[in-house]
C-alpha cells in the first residue's frame, strides 16, 4: 500500500479499480464513488470553479480557495491547517504540493485531451481521469483508473483540477478569485 505524508495512515486509501467514478449530482456538487460506494464529494461555493469544500466519508472535511495577491495558488486546508497547495505552471499543468513534500502533476494528456494524467515526482502515472461531458445537463462525470492504491483526498483533487482546467480552458476562471 502506498502512503503518503500527510494522509491517515488508513482510512480513505482506494484499492486499483476500474469502477471509480465522479459524477456531477448537482450543478455544484461532484461525487466520488468506487463500485458504487461514495468515497467523498466535492461541493463548489462558486461557479468559476476556485471555492469548494471537499467531504471525505471517512476523513472529514477540507477547504479548498485561493491565496496570495492575485489569487494564483489554491489552497487545501483542513481545521485551519494547511495540507496542500496547488498552482498552475507555464505548461499548463498543476502542481499539487503537499505539506511533507509530496509533489504531483495533473495535467491533460494532450492538448485538447478529454483524458487528465495525475504523476508523481518520478513522472510515473499514478491516476487516469477520462472525462465526459454531457451537453444536455451541462455536466462534467469521470471514469477514474488508479494505477496504484491512492488516498480518496488525492483521486479529489485530480477531479478538483481537472474542473479548473476545463474551466480555465473556456476562460471562465481568467481574473477571479
Amino acid at each position: 500500500m502506498v502512503r503518503h505524508s500527510g494522509f491517515p495512515r488508513d482510512k480513505g486509501c482506494l484499492k486499483k479499480q476500474e469502477a471509480m467514478e465522479a459524477k456531477s449530482t448537482a450543478e455544484n456538487v461532484v461525487e466520488l464513488t468506487d463500485g458504487g460506494k461514495s468515497l467523498g464529494e466535492i461541493r463548489y461555493d462558486d461557479a468559476y470553479f476556485i471555492h469548494a469544500k471537499i467531504k471525505l466519508a471517512d476523513d472529514g472535511d477540507y477547504e479548498i480557495s485561493p491565496v496570495g495577491f492575485f489569487g494564483t495558488k489554491i489552497r487545501v486546508t483542513k481545521e485551519g491547517s494547511k495540507i496542500a497547495d496547488l498552482s498552475m505552471n507555464w505548461f499548463g499543468q498543476i502542481v499539487i504540493d503537499f505539506e511533507g513534500g509530496k509533489q504531483y502533476l495533473f495535467a491533460a494528456k494532450s492538448t485538447f485531451s478529454n483524458v487528465f494524467l495525475l504523476k508523481d515526482q518520478s513522472g510515473e502515472v499514478l491516476i487516469q481521469f477520462n472525462s465526459k461531458f454531457n451537453w444536455g445537463k451541462f455536466l462534467c462525470q469521470y471514469q477514474i483508473s488508479a494505477m496504484q492504491t491512492e488516498h480518496a483526498l488525492l483521486v479529489l483533487l485530480g477531479v478538483f483540477s481537472a474542473n479548473y482546467l476545463l474551466a480555465t480552458m473556456a476562460g471562465v476562471t481568467s481574473g477571479m478569485a
